[in-house]
Formats: structure tokens, C-alpha cells, sequence
């Protein structure tokens, strides 16, 4: 056996296996990375549309607070409002209304941690407050336009024809309906005044503090580092 052209070719397979398992194991390894990368890039791409869904709801609810409170404003130009129904100084909300859409699992994916529990549980919870909010507005202006209506039918007299401050007088029987008719519109719309602050408060907040988990997660990749909010 001729050793000297044996040893060549065994270290030459030697070093051949060697440079083999390096290069897959470096192929691996760069495989695991770019598949950690690409999970990275789709879940912070799931977070900001997360984060879309949040804003749009917040423009919905800081929408509405600043239409009802624009009528508060007007009415009070016209005088006292003190002893005013609230029925009366809210005209039918009309306008294209926001869609709540809420958000999916793979969205809330990166709330994790007691932290991320809590914010989670907001996030449902203002979600289900402003789907509300929309199923009470369409309940109050189906009251007050079949109110108008009715004023328009049953009203034997109209006085002071100025602004809200419209008074009405009634038969004695269609009194009585339209008293319960005004009370079932301030029932609804005070419902949702009651609420609309806190709504106001809690979804800017809920945004906040997603964007700022978000950030924490991934950090300058995320779209958007901070809010900012335009009053009025």
C-alpha cells in the first residue's frame, strides 16, 4: 500500500467533510436568522395595522364628543340652556359613521406579560364601548326623526320659531305621547353623554400606551414612536 498518496487523499476527504458540515451548519444558521427576521418584519407589520384599527376608533369617538359638544356650544349662544332638554339641543347625527373594525389575535400578538394582559383587556373593552356608541346613535336619530314627524303631524301651534329653543304646543292627548316620546331621547342620548368623556379619555390612552408597548417590542423599527393629538 503506498502511504504516501493514502494519507493525501484521506485528509483531502478529511478536510472536504469539515468545509461540508461548516457550510451547512452556516446555512442553517443563516436560514434560522432570516426566518427570525421575516417573523420580526410580519409582526410588526400585524402590530401597526393594529395600531390603524386603534386610531380609527379613537377619530370615531373624539369625533362624535366634538360634534355633541359643538351642539352644547351653539345652543348656549342662543341663551340659558339650564332647564333645556337634551333632546332638544341634540339635532339627529347624520354623516358617514366610522366602521369599528376590531383587532385580530395575530394584532395583539406582541402584548405579552401582565403589562400586555391589562392593555389587551382596555383594548376590548373601549372596542365594545364605541360599537356601542355607534348602535346608540343610530337608535336616537330614529327617535328624533320619527319625533320630528310626529311634531310635524300632531303640533297645533309653533311658537318662538328661533333656533332649538323651538317650543310646542300639543292637543291634550298627543302631549302625553310626546312627552314620552322626548323622554325616550333623552334616556338614549344621556346615556351616551354620560359615557362619551370617559370614551374620550380611555381611548387616547389605550392608543398611548399601545404605541409605547410596541416600541418597547421592537423598538426604532416600529412605524410610529410616539402620538401626538390635535385638539378642537
Amino acid at each position: 500500500m503506498e502511504w504516501g498518496v493514502l494519507v493525501p487523499t484521506l485528509v483531502g476527504g478529511a478536510i472536504s467533510l469539515v468545509t461540508s458540515i461548516v457550510m451547512f451548519g452556516a446555512a442553517q444558521a443563516f436560514d434560522r436568522r432570516q426566518s427570525k427576521s421575516e417573523h420580526r418584519i410580519a409582526e410588526i407589520r400585524s402590530s401597526y395595522v393594529g395600531l390603524q384599527k386603534l386610531m380609527k376608533t379613537a377619530n370615531t369617538v373624539l369625533s362624535l364628543k366634538r360634534h355633541i359638544d359643538a351642539e352644547f356650544e351653539s345652543a348656549k349662544l342662543d341663551g340659558d340652556i339650564s332647564k333645556m332638554e337634551a333632546s332638544a339641543i341634540v339635532k339627529p347625527i347624520i354623516g358617514a359613521r366610522g366602521h369599528i373594525e376590531q383587532l385580530s389575535a395575530d394584532e395583539c400578538a406582541f402584548l405579552a406579560g401582565e403589562k400586555g394582559a391589562k392593555l389587551l383587556s382596555d383594548i376590548w373593552v373601549i372596542e365594545r364601548r364605541a360599537i356601542s356608541n355607534e348602535v346608540t346613535i343610530e337608535k336616537y336619530n330614529e327617535l328624533k326623526f320619527d319625533f320630528i314627524a310626529f311634531t310635524e303631524k300632531s303640533a297645533s301651534e309653533l311658537k318662538g320659531l328661533a333656533s332649538s329653543k323651538l317650543e310646542l304646543e300639543f292637543s291634550e292627548a298627543n302631549a302625553s305621547i310626546a312627552k314620552m316620546r322626548i323622554g325616550a331621547m333623552n334616556s338614549v342620548i344621556g346615556s351616551l353623554i354620560a359615557h362619551l368623556e370617559k370614551d374620550a379619555c380611555q381611548i387616547k390612552t389605550v392608543v398611548e400606551r399601545y404605541v409605547e408597548q410596541a416600541v418597547e417590542k421592537f423598538g426604532s423599527d416600529f412605524p410610529m414612536q410616539s402620538i401626538e393629538w390635535l385638539e378642537g
